[in-house]
């Protein structure tokens, strides 16, 4: 709108018009006339702006000021110029919002933004290392589902004290506490939680499987979504994607709950270092607590190699990654000890002949009070192995190892 129109006949600084382009980006109005036009407060040159299909990200005045005659030759004033950054990004429509995790932290790794409009069009954009999304969508006419997704990462922040804590849960001794904790923990995604979940958890913890099959990595939940039942969030299916109408555009604050299937204590780390599977540690703060005692071998003789606890606390739950110079010791399985419940569903021995061992115990539902914890000295159980060398000390052979899998 422009309250003070180019003067019929006079003289313009682009030749035909009052105004010229000079760029791409860049645009000049400018008039003098002889006979002098007549200026009032809150009139002059007002700028519109339009996105029919992308953003303006911002305006900026260069220059403007108005030459008068009085007095001297001429005298200048520089005119009030009412720019608000508020007004932009202008964009037709846009849309943004907020995808963080329920205690405000940040999503680990990259994920992506689906847009599927009304008349068929689909746009992906990669999100990494910000709370904050934002997206013009090119049609203003159309209405749009907006849908987050991350399918990967799976064992970022997985740990057996998740195990520990939906153990709690489905005994009712320690409920779970928000309906995204119970998504985290319904692993195989059949909208209740039982020991079912653990055992799947179990699974991808000890590398028997590399994610869930009937899950994905990470669920996402509209933010204005209000739970009928926030201690049953499968009473109604919850929103895992907003729709907006053309009417809603442009459109602030469409923001999502990320969950973590798996996590439910929180502990998967953003880190913004785009390498992702990072894990908090929330546990023990011991870097190695199993001891394992000196041991002469000769080659081809076999022996239990005993491990035991020596943390100095009694222990709820712990994981372990071993490692060992399979050229020297051979590790052909395990043989218990006094750790109550341990099974072969707490180990993977399928690379035993590569020289390392993963496994994992938490505490039976009947020990959950800490009868059955282990103390400083327990014997957690034994390792059978055969000597394919000489060796001076077996002990010296093995080594905890997080790259197997993180010591907790």
């Amino acid at each position: 709108a422009n309250s003070l129109p180019c003067p019929s006949g006079q003289y313009y600084c682009g030749g035909t018009d009052c105004f010229e382009q000079l760029d791409d980006h860049t645009f000049r109005y400018c008039f003098w006339s002889p006979t002098g036009e007549w200026m009032v407060p809150d009139q002059g040159l007002r700028l519109s702006f339009a996105a029919p299909a992308g953003c303006i990200e911002s305006a900026r005045f260069r220059e403007a000021y108005i030459d008068y005659e009085g007095g001297s030759a001429y005298v200048a004033c520089v005119p009030e110029r009412k720019v608000s950054d508020s007004d932009f990004p202008l964009c037709s429509p846009y849309v943004s919002g907020r995808v963080v995790r329920e205690d405000g932290s940040l999503v680990e790794g990259k994920w992506a933004m689906r847009y599927v409009s009304s008349t068929g069009t689909n746009q992906n954009t990669l999100q990494s290392c910000t709370e904050m999304y934002a997206n013009c969508l090119g049609d203003p006419a159309a209405s749009w589902t907006l849908t987050p997704s991350k399918n990967d990462g799976w064992l970022c922040g997985v740990t057996t004290y998740d195990l520990v804590l939906i153990q709690r849960h489905v005994l009712h001794i320690q409920p779970l506490d928000s309906p995204w904790k119970l998504i985290a923990a319904d692993a195989n995604n059949d909208s209740m939680i039982t020991t079912a979940d653990m055992v799947e958890l179990q699974k991808m913890i000890l590398h028997q499987i590399e994610q869930l099959p009937d899950n994905t990595s990470w669920r996402f939940v509209d933010a204005s979504y209000v739970f009928p039942d926030p201690t049953d969030p499968w009473v109604a299916p919850f929103p895992e994607s907003v729709q907006l109408t053309a009417a809603q555009l442009p459109a602030e604050d469409v923001d999502f709950v990320a969950v973590k299937v798996g996590d439910v204590n929180l502990s998967c780390d953003a880190g913004c270092d785009m390498a992702g599977g990072a894990t908090a540690a929330r546990a023990s703060g011991a870097p190695w607590v199993v001891g394992v005692p000196r041991l002469k071998l000769r080659r081809g003789e076999e022996a239990v190699l005993p491990l035991y606890w020596a943390g100095a606390e009694a222990c709820e739950a712990f994981q372990m990654g071993l490692r060992w110079d399979a050229s020297s010791l051979e590790v052909q399985g395990w043989v218990r000890g006094a750790l109550p419940g341990l099974s072969d569903a707490s180990f993977n021995l399928e690379e035993l002949p590569s020289g390392w061992l993963r496994m994992l115990w938490l505490a039976e539902a009947d020990d959950l009070s800490g009868g059955g914890r282990p103390a400083a000295g327990t014997l957690l159980y034994g390792l059978r192995v055969r000597a394919r060398t000489d060796i001076e000390d077996v002990s010296a052979l093995l080594a905890p190892d997080d790259a197997v899998l993180p010591n907790l």
